[in-house]
């Protein structure tokens, strides 16, 4: 969080300023892999204000898995195919792999109509 006088943070204490906020994130997401050891692939999944082209190629570069929530008629172009196309489009041209197992939650609670709710 940052205020006009002062930045706080919970992991890095000389945050450069002058970053943008998706910089930031990679330097962060960088961080974390480097200084973390995970048993499983982390997957970064981030909002609608990553939708951003050149952050997708950087977390490509680093071989890093994420998940972004994008908008469906952002342009990207493909240059290994040299065409441009519509992010919604592109998702319907990908596949998605195959079934791996079906996760199952802990229901403590009913809803109004008796259904259970997941948590």
């Amino acid at each position: 969080m940052a205020t006009s006088e002062k930045i706080y943070s919970t992991y890095d204490s000389n945050i450069d300023t002058d970053l943008t906020h998706l910089e930031e994130l990679v330097q962060r997401t960088k961080y974390i892999r480097e200084n973390y050891k995970f048993e499983k692939e982390l997957v970064d999944i981030i909002d609608r204000e990553g939708d951003s082209v050149a952050l997708m190629r950087e977390y490509e570069a680093n071989g890093w898995c994420y998940l972004i929530r994008a908008k469906s008629n952002h342009k990207v172009y493909l240059p290994d195919e040299d065409r441009e196309v519509k992010q919604g489009d592109l998702a319907k041209e990908l596949t998605l792999g195959s079934y791996l197992k079906t996760i199952k939650y802990k229901v403590d609670k009913k809803d109004a109509k008796g259904e259970d709710i997941c948590q």
